[in-house]
C-alpha cells in the first residue's frame, strides 16, 4: 500500500564558488542536488514530527536493509513505519529503481502499519554527494 505522505520540495538552486561553512555543514552534494536536499528535508521533517529517522545520507543513522534494498529514508513512529525512496526523472525508469519499488511495496503490504512512497524529484542527480 502506498502512502499519501505529502512532501514539499524546494527546487531553488545554490551556487558555491568557494567551499565555505555551508558546504562543510551540508556537504557539497546538498547544494547542487535537489534530490539530496529532498531526502534531508524529509528526514528532518519526520524527525521533528516525532519519528525515529534513518536516512541514507552522511550525518544520519543508516537505514536497515529491507527486502535486499536500502531505502533513502526509513522512519519509525509509535504506530507506523514509513519508507521513502527518492528518484529523479531518469533514474525512476532504471532496473534498480524498479527492483527497489517492488521490494519496498511488498514490504509495505506485509503489515497495515507500514507505508511506502516513491518520490520523483525534478532535476535530481542521484541524491548522494
Amino acid at each position: 500500500m502506498r502512502a499519501s505522505f505529502a512532501l514539499q520540495l524546494e527546487t531553488s538552486r545554490y551556487t558555491v564558488e568557494r567551499p565555505g561553512w555551508l558546504v562543510r555543514l551540508l556537504g557539497p552534494g546538498e547544494l547542487r542536488d535537489p534530490e539530496a536536499r529532498a531526502i534531508r528535508d524529509a528526514a528532518k521533517a519526520m524527525d521533528l514530527d516525532g519519528a525515529v529517522v534513518f536516512a541514507n545520507l552522511d550525518g544520519w543513522p543508516r537505514p536497515p536493509v529491507v527486502n535486499g534494498c536500502i531505502p533513502d529514508v526509513y522512519a519509525v513512529y509509535e504506530d507506523r513505519e514509513i519508507i521513502l525512496e527518492f528518484e529523479n526523472e531518469r533514474s525512476v525508469e532504471l532496473a534498480e529503481a524498479l527492483r527497489e519499488d517492488v521490494a519496498f511495496a511488498s514490504w509495505a503490504e506485509e503489515s497495515p502499519g507500514r507505508e511506502y512512497d516513491q518520490i520523483v524529484v525534478p532535476g535530481g542527480r542521484g541524491g548522494r554527494a
